[in-house]
Order: C-alpha cells, then sequence, then structure tokens
C-alpha cells in the first residue's frame, strides 16, 4: 500500500513543481533551483564547520550543486517524468518514509547569510517539503562573508551574535537592531545565553505566532514574522504572549494590522502642516464635539520631574481656559499601566496625553483595543496607527539659539 502511496505522492509533488515552474516562466523567472556554485565562489570564503541543526524548511533556497538544479522547481518540487530513473528513487526514498522509519539522516548543506544550500540530500528535503514538513536535520557547513558595510552582511552577523546565544535560526529580522532588542525585550544582556527551558519554550511560541502572521498577512507585508512579533510585544508583553492560543494573538494581531503597514513602509509618519488650518481657536476645535474628559499620563509625580511638571502646568491651563467644557484626571504609571488607564476609560475618558516615551506601549495598546480613544504620545514621530504624537520640535530652537551664539562670540571653535 505505501507504494502506491509513495507513487501518488510524487505526482502530487511533481504537480506542485510544474505549476511553480510554469508560473516562474510565465513572468519571467528562474523556474529552478537557485545553485551556490553559480552564485560565488566558495573557495574565498571562510567556513565555519555548524554540526548537525535542526534546519527550516523555509531557509532552505536551493542547492550547491549545478547539475543538480534543473530536476527541481524552485519549490523543490520533482520535475523528470513518473517513469524516469529520478522519480523512480524518489519514489523509493517516500516509500521508506511512509513505512514508519521516517527520514532520519542528516542531509550535508552550506549555510550562506542565513540560508541553505544543499550539498546531499536534495531528494530528502524534497520528500520532506511534499508534506509540509517544517524542519529537517542537516550537518552545516557555515560560509562567512568578508565583514563590509553592506546592510545585508552587516544585518547576518548580528544575526550570529544573536545565534550563539539562542542557537535559533527560525528567527529573522529585516532591519538592523532588531536582533538586540529581542535579547533585551526578554530580559538578557547582549550576550547571555538562553537557557535550553527557554530556548524551546520561545521557539514553540515564536512558531505559533508566525503560523497566525503568515496567515493574516495576505497582502504580502515586506516584514518577517520577527518584525511582527517585536512590534506586537511591544503591547502584548512576551509574558502575556506564551500563554496566547492562536485565535487569541490572531485577534490581537488584526487590531495591530496598520501598525504593521506603517513599519513595511519604512518611514515614520511626517508632520504635515495645512494652511488652512491656520486662524482657528483651539476652544473652535472642540465646538460641537462631545464634553472632552482627558488623562495626563505621568511616569513621575509633577514635584519629581521638572519634565512632568511643565506638563501638568499645561493641563491645568487648558482646565482654566477651557473652563467648564473639558474635565482632566492625572494617572502616575510605568509601562505597565494599561489596567489603570482601561479603568479610566470606564470613567468616560475619551482623550489621552501620554507624557512619555515609557507609555507608547500603552498607548498602541489602546488605540488598537479602543478606535474611539484620540490618544497623543509626546515623543517624537510616532509612527503607529492611531497614535499622535504632539512633540515639541525644540531643535529648531535650540539650533538658531546655537547660530545667534556662534555669531555673539564670532567663534564657533571651542576655546
Amino acid at each position: 500500500m505505501s507504494r502506491l502511496d509513495a507513487v501518488d505522492q510524487y505526482n502530487k509533488a511533481q504537480s506542485r513543481g510544474k505549476k511553480y515552474f510554469n508560473t516562474c516562466k510565465s513572468r519571467g523567472q528562474d523556474p529552478f533551483l537557485k545553485a551556490l556554485e553559480e552564485m560565488m565562489k566558495i573557495s574565498d570564503l571562510r567556513s565555519v564547520p555548524v554540526g548537525i541543526i535542526e534546519i527550516p524548511m523555509e531557509r532552505i533556497a536551493g542547492t550547491y550543486s549545478e547539475s543538480r538544479k534543473n530536476v527541481f522547481a524552485g519549490n523543490f518540487m520533482p520535475l523528470p517524468d513518473d517513469h524516469s530513473e529520478f522519480a523512480k528513487k524518489w519514489v523509493d526514498l517516500c516509500e521508506y518514509h511512509l513505512d514508519g522509519s521516517g527520514i532520519a539522516d542528516p542531509i550535508s548543506c552550506y549555510e550562506y547569510l542565513g540560508d541553505f544550500y544543499v550539498r546531499e540530500g536534495n531528494k530528502r528535503v524534497s520528500v520532506l517539503k511534499s508534506y509540509d514538513a517544517t524542519e529537517i536535520s542537516g550537518n552545516v557547513i557555515r560560509l562567512l562573508p568578508p565583514i563590509s558595510d553592506d546592510p545585508e552582511v552587516r544585518l547576518y552577523y548580528e544575526f550570529l551574535d544573536f545565534y550563539k546565544v539562542s542557537r535559533l535560526y527560525n528567527v529573522t529580522f529585516s532591519r538592523s537592531g532588531q536582533y538586540a532588542r529581542l535579547q533585551d525585550t526578554l530580559g538578557y544582556e547582549p550576550e547571555q545565553a538562553w537557557p535550553e527551558e527557554v530556548r524551546w519554550e520561545f521557539y514553540n511560541v515564536f512558531t505559533r505566532f508566525s503560523s497566525v502572521f503568515e496567515r493574516l498577512n495576505r497582502e504580502k507585508l515586506e516584514i518577517s514574522p520577527g518584525d511582527a512579533l517585536l512590534l506586537y510585544m511591544d503591547v502584548h508583553p512576551y509574558q502575556e504572549l506564551r500563554d496566547q492560543t492562536k485565535e487569541e494573538i490572531q485577534a490581537r494581531l488584526n487590531k495591530l494590522w496598520p501598525d504593521l503597514r506603517l513599519f513595511a513602509k519604512g518611514e515614520p509618519i511626517s508632520l504635515s502642516i495645512s494652511h488652512e488650518e491656520k486662524g482657528k481657536s483651539i476652544r473652535s476645535l472642540f465646538l460641537g464635539a462631545p464634553k472632552i474628559h482627558a488623562v495626563f499620563l505621568y511616569d513621575m509625580e509633577p514635584n519629581e520631574s521638572s519634565w512632568v511638571f511643565s506638563h501638568d502646568t499645561g493641563r491645568k491651563n487648558l482646565i482654566r481656559q477651557m473652563d467648564g467644557e473639558i474635565d482632566t484626571e492625572t494617572l502616575v504609571c510605568d509601562e505597565n499601566g494599561v489596567g489603570l488607564v482601561e479603568k479610566a476609560i470606564e470613567r468616560g475618558v475619551n482623550v489621552i496625553f501620554a507624557t512619555s516615551h515609557k507609555h507608547t506601549g500603552i498607548c498602541r495598546r489602546i488605540a488598537a483595543d479602543h478606535p474611539n480613544i484620540a490618544v497623543f504620545n509626546c515623543t517624537p514621530n510616532t509612527p503607529y496607527a492611531g497614535v499622535r504624537g504632539y512633540y515639541c520640535r525644540t531643535y529648531e530652537g535650540k539650533f538658531i539659539a546655537g547660530a545667534v551664539a556662534g555669531v555673539v562670540a564670532g567663534s564657533i571653535a571651542h576655546q
């Protein structure tokens, strides 16, 4: 029975391969596997034995040898006729896999810039990919590119630092600094190794999160699941995420999707000033609107910080200027104060002024969960949907003051 099943599996895999092949040809793209020896001269690179590890299937980018590439479509599905010698060997391997023994022998491959290229075991990869396996065991040799200012190379060396402490290959980022940020978010020092139990827990949590992200990413945002994870954990810390089901993650990630779109664009929100708005008074902005009930979030008491004191002075002046038209209250909290803000909303708060960058996570969560609440964060360049920044551009005044001081002094050099 398993022989018939294996033949049927080959036909299904071949069908997937031909579909991929034809789609690529119609788009003018190479329909075959990438071959590493076509891409570079391996002898020019420094090689480092990594040993046997579990390789994420999604990171297997191609084969090593040019001679092996044309029997597979670019998705590793087989192309030869089902009566060919290649097909017979593929079916034999598939039958062995179905007999219960499974494919356990490690493949041999090179790793370059985080992707894997198979030296030995292409058919093993093909069979397991046809069953949508997520990992395969492999004996890996890492090829190190020369250190340079190339963004891809810099990001790769950041990954290598991350790999030393996490031993994880499945977490990728699209921007520099994200690996260090993840390490910090999880509470570890830059070179602190993860305990084995933490590594496996995070692996399972990340796998669960990634599957939800990939399912939701129908618009094909050019960000990685790792990028999405960090944006998510800004609002829902890891301590929450690790206990959440796929359904809970999906509901929360859906609310944060506008933030992911902004991140994918790669540009912070810029200040836009409409000349048509000139001449309007502050009071006119509130006419005809529901009564404002605003909460001001502070990270310290006003008597403990001149920054907070200035905000609180502004709040009191607002009350005087808008007498009877606005109610305010204050909350002193750190980045973990979401619960306090939720209770304030239950009391009728409909505007939030967060006066510290520490409150950004709170602002994003409230904006996602309560789109009817106006959320303002006093921090420059707030690239998040639903959160508006109102940070004063004091650097312009400082520049002018510095220029004037230079003119008066007659010198810009240090004395």
